[in-house]
Protein backbone atom coordinates (compact mmCIF):
# COMPACT_ATOMS: atom_id res chain seq x y z
CA UNK A 1 0.00 0.00 0.00
CA UNK A 2 3.24 2.30 0.12
CA UNK A 3 2.48 3.33 -3.34
CA UNK A 4 -1.27 3.77 -3.64
CA UNK A 5 -1.58 1.16 -6.21
CA UNK A 6 1.05 1.91 -8.58
CA UNK A 7 2.80 -1.49 -8.87
CA UNK A 8 5.74 -2.95 -10.72
CA UNK A 9 4.97 -6.55 -12.13
CA UNK A 10 8.07 -8.74 -13.58
CA UNK A 11 8.90 -12.09 -14.78
CA UNK A 12 10.64 -13.74 -12.23
CA UNK A 13 12.37 -16.43 -14.70
CA UNK A 14 13.75 -13.43 -16.83
CA UNK A 15 14.86 -11.16 -14.17
CA UNK A 16 16.23 -10.76 -10.49
CA UNK A 17 14.38 -8.08 -7.91
CA UNK A 18 17.79 -7.00 -6.43
CA UNK A 19 15.65 -3.84 -4.22
CA UNK A 20 12.26 -1.30 -4.96
CA UNK A 21 11.11 0.97 -2.89
CA UNK A 22 8.12 4.15 -3.13
CA UNK A 23 8.86 7.69 -3.00
CA UNK A 24 6.24 10.22 -2.99
CA UNK A 25 6.02 13.07 -5.23
CA UNK A 26 3.77 15.99 -3.61
CA UNK A 27 2.21 16.79 -0.66
CA UNK A 28 0.47 13.43 1.18
CA UNK A 29 -3.18 15.31 0.48
CA UNK A 30 -3.12 13.98 -2.94
CA UNK A 31 -3.19 9.91 -3.62
CA UNK A 32 -1.46 9.25 -6.81
CA UNK A 33 1.94 10.75 -7.06
CA UNK A 34 3.98 7.82 -6.12
CA UNK A 35 6.93 6.54 -7.80
CA UNK A 36 7.21 3.01 -7.30
CA UNK A 37 10.64 1.75 -8.90
CA UNK A 38 12.62 -1.18 -8.70
CA UNK A 39 16.28 -2.39 -9.27
CA UNK A 40 16.80 -5.56 -11.62
CA UNK A 41 19.27 -7.62 -12.72
CA UNK A 42 18.49 -10.34 -15.97
CA UNK A 43 19.01 -13.94 -14.98
CA UNK A 44 20.68 -14.37 -18.55
CA UNK A 45 23.77 -12.07 -19.23
CA UNK A 46 23.42 -10.24 -15.57
CA UNK A 47 22.72 -6.95 -16.88
CA UNK A 48 21.44 -4.62 -14.50
CA UNK A 49 18.90 -1.36 -14.80
CA UNK A 50 16.50 0.48 -12.93
CA UNK A 51 12.45 0.59 -13.59
CA UNK A 52 10.03 3.06 -12.38
CA UNK A 53 6.54 3.52 -12.50
CA UNK A 54 4.12 6.38 -11.99
CA UNK A 55 1.19 8.30 -11.58
CA UNK A 56 0.83 11.62 -11.73
CA UNK A 57 -2.04 13.74 -10.27
CA UNK A 58 -5.21 13.99 -12.66
CA UNK A 59 -7.14 16.94 -13.47
CA UNK A 60 -8.88 16.93 -10.04
CA UNK A 61 -8.84 20.80 -8.78
CA UNK A 62 -7.64 24.05 -10.13
CA UNK A 63 -3.99 23.58 -9.26
CA UNK A 64 -3.03 20.26 -11.08
CA UNK A 65 -1.22 21.52 -13.67
CA UNK A 66 0.74 23.02 -11.28
CA UNK A 67 0.85 20.44 -8.75
CA UNK A 68 1.65 17.88 -11.43
CA UNK A 69 4.29 19.90 -12.66
CA UNK A 70 6.00 19.85 -8.87
CA UNK A 71 5.53 16.13 -9.23
CA UNK A 72 7.15 15.70 -12.64
CA UNK A 73 10.24 18.29 -11.33
CA UNK A 74 10.47 15.93 -8.32
CA UNK A 75 10.35 13.04 -10.14
CA UNK A 76 13.33 14.38 -11.99
CA UNK A 77 15.07 14.83 -9.14
CA UNK A 78 14.76 11.46 -7.58
CA UNK A 79 15.77 9.57 -10.75
CA UNK A 80 20.00 9.94 -10.65
CA UNK A 81 20.09 9.00 -7.28
CA UNK A 82 18.04 5.70 -7.25
CA UNK A 83 18.86 4.64 -10.27
CA UNK A 84 22.64 4.86 -9.40
CA UNK A 85 23.82 5.30 -13.33
CA UNK A 86 22.10 1.94 -14.33
CA UNK A 87 20.05 2.32 -17.32
CA UNK A 88 16.24 3.37 -16.89
CA UNK A 89 12.96 2.08 -18.16
CA UNK A 90 10.31 4.38 -16.52
CA UNK A 91 6.31 4.32 -17.49
CA UNK A 92 3.05 5.67 -16.24
CA UNK A 93 0.38 8.06 -16.69
CA UNK A 94 1.64 11.28 -16.47
CA UNK A 95 -1.72 13.14 -17.35
CA UNK A 96 -0.64 15.27 -19.66
CA UNK A 97 -0.77 15.53 -23.35
CA UNK A 98 2.11 15.04 -25.76
CA UNK A 99 1.92 18.35 -27.20
CA UNK A 100 1.00 20.28 -24.47
CA UNK A 101 -2.33 21.34 -25.61
CA UNK A 102 -4.93 22.67 -23.37
CA UNK A 103 -4.82 23.32 -19.57
CA UNK A 104 -2.91 20.30 -18.26
CA UNK A 105 0.03 21.14 -20.62
CA UNK A 106 2.90 19.78 -17.97
CA UNK A 107 4.24 17.73 -21.21
CA UNK A 108 5.19 20.72 -22.70
CA UNK A 109 8.25 21.62 -20.61
CA UNK A 110 8.95 18.05 -19.00
CA UNK A 111 9.29 15.88 -22.03
CA UNK A 112 12.71 17.85 -22.97
CA UNK A 113 13.43 18.13 -19.59
CA UNK A 114 13.43 14.24 -19.50
CA UNK A 115 15.71 14.08 -22.66
CA UNK A 116 17.99 16.67 -20.97
CA UNK A 117 18.52 14.37 -18.26
CA UNK A 118 19.38 11.68 -20.15
CA UNK A 119 15.86 9.62 -20.14
CA UNK A 120 13.41 9.97 -23.58
CA UNK A 121 10.39 9.37 -24.42
CA UNK A 122 10.74 5.91 -26.42
CA UNK A 123 8.42 7.00 -29.21
CA UNK A 124 9.85 9.78 -29.80
CA UNK A 125 13.13 11.13 -27.79
CA UNK A 126 14.63 14.31 -28.37
CA UNK A 127 11.81 15.69 -30.58
CA UNK A 128 9.01 15.71 -27.56
CA UNK A 129 6.95 17.75 -26.86
CA UNK A 130 5.20 16.68 -30.23
CA UNK A 131 3.48 19.21 -31.89
CA UNK A 132 -0.13 17.45 -32.96
CA UNK A 133 1.05 17.36 -36.73
CA UNK A 134 4.36 15.43 -35.78
CA UNK A 135 5.15 12.56 -38.29
CA UNK A 136 4.67 8.48 -37.03
CA UNK A 137 7.57 8.17 -39.63
CA UNK A 138 9.89 10.49 -37.52
CA UNK A 139 9.61 8.37 -34.29
CA UNK A 140 12.45 6.87 -32.50
CA UNK A 141 11.95 2.86 -32.64
CA UNK A 142 14.05 1.43 -35.30
CA UNK A 143 10.78 -0.31 -36.50
CA UNK A 144 7.70 0.96 -37.31
CA UNK A 145 5.33 1.55 -34.35
CA UNK A 146 1.99 0.05 -33.84
CA UNK A 147 -1.02 2.99 -33.05
CA UNK A 148 1.47 5.59 -32.42
CA UNK A 149 -1.29 7.56 -33.63
CA UNK A 150 -3.79 6.64 -30.72
CA UNK A 151 -4.94 8.26 -27.71
CA UNK A 152 -3.99 6.42 -24.26
CA UNK A 153 -6.63 7.49 -22.61
CA UNK A 154 -9.59 5.55 -23.89
CA UNK A 155 -11.99 6.70 -20.93
CA UNK A 156 -13.71 3.37 -20.58
CA UNK A 157 -15.23 4.02 -24.32
CA UNK A 158 -15.07 1.04 -26.56
CA UNK A 159 -16.79 3.08 -29.74
CA UNK A 160 -13.65 4.50 -31.06
CA UNK A 161 -11.26 5.42 -33.60
CA UNK A 162 -7.48 6.09 -34.13
CA UNK A 163 -6.80 9.76 -35.91
CA UNK A 164 -4.89 9.96 -39.31
CA UNK A 165 -2.05 6.89 -39.26
CA UNK A 166 0.62 8.88 -40.65
CA UNK A 167 0.59 11.14 -37.17
CA UNK A 168 1.33 10.79 -33.35
CA UNK A 169 -1.50 10.54 -30.81
CA UNK A 170 -1.82 12.80 -28.04
CA UNK A 171 -1.04 10.62 -25.56
CA UNK A 172 -1.10 11.30 -21.74
CA UNK A 173 1.17 7.94 -20.98
CA UNK A 174 4.48 7.64 -21.44
CA UNK A 175 7.56 4.80 -21.17
CA UNK A 176 10.82 6.46 -21.23
CA UNK A 177 14.18 5.06 -21.67
CA UNK A 178 17.73 6.02 -21.35
CA UNK A 179 18.46 7.80 -24.46
CA UNK A 180 21.49 5.90 -25.91
CA UNK A 181 19.35 2.33 -25.45
CA UNK A 182 18.17 1.06 -28.67
CA UNK A 183 14.25 0.70 -29.08
CA UNK A 184 13.33 -2.09 -31.43
CA UNK A 185 9.82 -1.69 -31.41
CA UNK A 186 7.09 0.33 -29.53
CA UNK A 187 3.31 -0.55 -29.28
CA UNK A 188 0.07 1.12 -28.11
CA UNK A 189 -1.71 -2.23 -27.21
CA UNK A 190 -5.53 -2.58 -29.23
CA UNK A 191 -7.77 -4.45 -30.72
CA UNK A 192 -8.09 -2.99 -34.14
CA UNK A 193 -11.06 -4.53 -37.08
CA UNK A 194 -10.09 -3.35 -40.69
CA UNK A 195 -12.15 -0.48 -40.25
CA UNK A 196 -10.21 1.28 -37.62
CA UNK A 197 -12.20 0.42 -34.91
CA UNK A 198 -11.50 -0.44 -31.39
CA UNK A 199 -13.31 -3.84 -30.91
CA UNK A 200 -12.94 -6.33 -28.02
CA UNK A 201 -12.77 -5.71 -23.84
CA UNK A 202 -11.39 -2.39 -22.59
CA UNK A 203 -9.11 -3.60 -19.51
CA UNK A 204 -8.31 0.06 -18.23
CA UNK A 205 -9.61 3.37 -18.83
CA UNK A 206 -5.70 3.65 -20.26
CA UNK A 207 -4.12 1.94 -23.19
CA UNK A 208 -1.22 -0.13 -22.55
CA UNK A 209 2.44 1.41 -24.14
CA UNK A 210 4.57 -1.45 -24.65
CA UNK A 211 7.90 -1.45 -26.27
CA UNK A 212 11.03 -3.61 -26.47
CA UNK A 213 14.21 -1.73 -25.68
CA UNK A 214 17.97 -3.34 -25.79
CA UNK A 215 20.07 -2.82 -22.83
CA UNK A 216 23.77 -2.60 -23.20
CA UNK A 217 25.79 -6.10 -23.93
CA UNK A 218 22.20 -7.70 -24.80
CA UNK A 219 22.52 -8.94 -28.75
CA UNK A 220 19.51 -10.30 -30.63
Amino acid sequence: GASVGTRILFDTARLRLESSGSVLLAPASTTHPHLAWAIFQMRNGGQRFFFGSVHLVPNEAADSNAVRDAEWDQLLAYLPGLSQGLPVVLGGDFNSVRSGVGANNSALTHLPKMATAGVADTLLGEHDPAPADFKVADTRPTTPPLNANCMSHNAFIAAQRCVDPTLVGQQIDYLFGTNSLVVKNWEQVLDIDDAGNWIGTIPSDHNLIRATITLPGVTG
